[in-house]
């Protein structure tokens, strides 16, 4: 599937996501925005899997990457 860098950079429209959640074994990382600083210690990380969430209700976007 490619990395983290590849996935935001190809399949995901960053204006699109509201809340970012990075699962790298027993770390999570989590990011308002895939252009976070706190994400770059994982964009080289291989994506397992990946699922975008809306919440109805709140109007929030949820993306949830799952890396090996």
């Amino acid at each position: 599937m490619g990395t983290v860098r590849n996935l935001f950079n190809n399949a995901i429209n960053s204006e699109e996501i509201d809340i970012v959640t990075i699962h790298c074994g027993s770390e999570i990382i989590q990011a308002d925005s895939i252009e976070s600083e706190t994400l770059d210690k994982v964009l080289d990380h291989e994506v397992m899997d990946y699922e975008v969430q809306y919440d109805a209700d709140e109007g929030i976007v949820y993306l949830d990457v799952y890396c090996n």
